[in-house]
């Protein structure tokens, strides 16, 4: 092994900084997918506890041993979520659990059973142990209880050669044949066996997994997958969805443990007029349920519940609710995270100088080069010293002490072109891919999407864009049950001089009574004072839907002067992604000052095809080349 010159180590280190401003935030990417380097003995007590808890539940004998609860504390930068991207990374890698991950601070807290049964299914959407989704794992199981339930000795099928058989069947009389045996050996809902059943089908696992998720199929399709539509009305929603999480769990936890993870708890100190009730507060709410009530078997592997969170929130929000933080926790007192000391530093940096000196080729004379272990040790001194906190000061004093006059080669660019470093376009850059990965699902979000647009077009009040300015914006409310097809929001402005007040409506629920009753309200111009509607919709509306399109044709006429935008995955990415960014500026210590101006210098909003659209002349047309409902 020859060392590298020195010349060389200086110059890759003159041409990248391996540590950007919130490289230790861990996103729910990261969690999913291959994070960050990892120390694997810091704060292993709190990961152990939880592998240990998934052993305890697994091999109990009753029932009412079979579900367990932890929470995990610790300040801002320390590691909560980190530890929770290890846990899942571990799982996947020897198969010993599946795992759900629930990041929270984007559930709509009047109806958190709704927006944890969508959690639920797209967890289980991504990849397990075996190289399918963590469903079609289930569902392989499944398939070989049949299996084995008709002949002892019958051999187990790996998924991956299920998936492949069911994906080329043309006949779909396999589900029924699946569903009908399965249900003599265990009496789960038979329409939830059936999507699962349907999971091993390519073809039909999206729509599957949709239908999981508590959301509408079109008519055509739900019929031909024997799958009901349920209600669109958001109580019976949010009431329905807890029978649905809890046959889920029960169902899923018969073949492997399962760790559900809450995350996020903290962003948001708003209190549900409502219910009176704070983020943290119906969370905890929703796993005393949980933990309570979910019916499990002997046989069952059982499920661990961990929650992480701030001390404050433990303390102040969850602690004093009746009958709830024994629930939340039932292991006791939370697991409190420590702070990185000398040693956990310079492991955690050489962790990081490792993979930067191998993705250059490089093999260094100290694995913490261009640091001094002097300098990291005094780190370690301090007594809040978080991984976020230590990876910012790498970022800040990435750079060779006394050495000037390198001349880097011509792929390199040099050091005085990399100071100014935008750390918010870092930032949106890796939120950005994050949304892109996940946009069919956000796609489904009316309040994500709704609240986009909204954050979009503050940003620019006071500006005049498509011949109208934008003076102020004012929220519509409306009754809960009424939120999937209600009218967002309006924009209050002027055109060409006249007052204008445009009522904005997402409308992405699926073709029925809802899309029927969103296109009544939008064009209800005297209720909801406004002077135009437009509507933001991907999907078709069946042209079968006679008063849907009634309506439609009202507000596409000239009479009322409406508008159909069209909303696509890459028109509206970028203003989630700000949306995203914006709700978790304190993460990352940005001020609104600081994302506001990359907005605007990067002209996200200005330059965004649905904000222009929703301020342009309407067209009057539908738009072309919609997708199915």
């Amino acid at each position: 092994m020859t060392i590298s010159p020195i010349e060389e180590l200086n110059a890759a280190i003159q041409s990248y900084n391996p540590f950007p401003t919130g490289a230790a935030v861990v996103r729910e990417q990261d969690v999913w997918e291959q994070g960050f380097p990892d120390v694997t003995t810091l704060n292993a007590h709190a990961s152990d506890a939880v592998y240990q808890a998934i052993d305890r539940v697994h091999h109990a004998r009753s029932a009412r041993e079979k579900v367990t609860s932890m929470v995990i504390i610790a300040y801002k930068g320390v590691g909560k979520s980190h530890v929770i991207s290890r846990i899942h990374h571990r799982l996947k890698a020897d198969g010993s659990a599946l795992f759900i991950y629930a990041g929270v601070e984007t559930y709509d807290i009047k109806f958190v059973n709704y927006s944890f049964l969508q959690t639920v299914a797209d967890s289980l959407n991504h990849n397990g142990s075996q190289g399918v989704t963590q469903w079609q794992e289930v569902a392989a199981a499944m398939v070989n209880q049949v299996g084995r339930n008709v002949n002892s000795d019958a051999e187990a099928i790996p998924a991956k050669d299920l998936v492949e058989k069911y994906s080329q069947t043309e006949n779909n009389n396999w589900v029924d044949d699946l569903v009908a045996k399965y249900r003599r050996i265990r009496r789960s809902d038979p329409d939830i066996i059936r999507a699962i059943f349907w999971t091993l089908s390519e073809n039909n696992s999206d729509f599957a997994v949709k239908w999981l998720s508590g959301k509408n199929l079109a008519e055509v399709r739900a019929n031909a997958m024997g799958l009901p539509n349920p209600s669109t009305e958001k109580n019976y929603q949010n009431a329905e969805a807890f029978k649905a999480i809890s046959q889920i769990l029960s169902l899923v936890s018969e073949y492997k443990p399962l760790v559900i993870c809450f995350d996020e708890l903290d962003l948001d100190s708003r209190v549900d007029p409502e219910s009176g009730l704070t983020r943290p507060q119906a969370i905890a709410a929703l796993i005393k349920p949980l933990v309570d009530d979910i019916q499990l078997s002997n046989q069952s592997k059982g499920f661990v519940i961990l929650t992480v969170m701030m001390p404050d929130t433990w303390t102040q929000k969850i602690k004093f609710m009746s009958g709830v933080p024994d629930r939340v926790s039932k292991r006791g007192e939370p697991i409190q995270l420590t702070f990185m000391n000398g040693d956990s530093i310079i492991q955690l940096v050489s962790l990081w100088m490792k993979e930067f000196y191998q993705s250059s080729n490089l093999i260094p004379h100290s694995p913490i080069y261009p640091f001094e272990e002097n300098q990291l040790r005094d780190l370690g001194r301090n007594s809040d010293s978080s991984a976020r906190r230590v990876l910012t000061w790498c970022s800040e004093n990435f750079k060779i002490a006394g050495v000037t006059n390198i001349q880097p080669s011509e792929n390199i660019v040099e050091l005085e072109d990399c100071v100014e470093i935008d750390f918010v376009e870092i930032e949106y850059n890796r939120t950005l891919i994050a949304i892109e990965n996940s946009i069919a699902t956000l796609l489904e979000e009316k309040i994500t999407l709704a609240e986009a647009l909204w954050l979009g077009f503050s940003t620019i009040i006071g500006q005049k864009l498509e011949n109208v300015k934008i003076n102020s914006l004012e929220k519509i409310k409306c009754s809960a049950s009424e939120k999937s097809y209600s009218l967002d929001f309006k924009i209050i402005g002027e055109e060409n001089g006249n007052p204008v007040k445009i009522g904005v409506m997402v409308l992405q629920i699926p073709g029925g009574q809802g899309v029927q009753a969103g296109l009544k309200r939008l064009i209800d111009y005297q209720r909801f004072e406004i002077t135009r509607g437009c509507l933001v919709r991907s999907k078709e509306i069946n042209p079968g839907a006679t008063k849907a399109q009634g309506y439609l044709s009202d507000l596409l006429s000239p009479r009322l002067g409406g508008e159909w935008v069209k909303l696509t995955g890459d028109n509206i990415k970028t203003l989630v992604a700000i949306r995203s960014l914006y709700c978790s500026r304190e993460n990352y210590d940005f001020t609104e000052a600081a994302i506001f101006d990359f907005i605007a210098r990067k002209k996200l909003v200005v330059d965004n095809y649905i904000i222009r659209e929703i301020l342009s002349d309407p067209s009057g047309q539908v738009p072309s080349n919609l997708s199915e409902e």
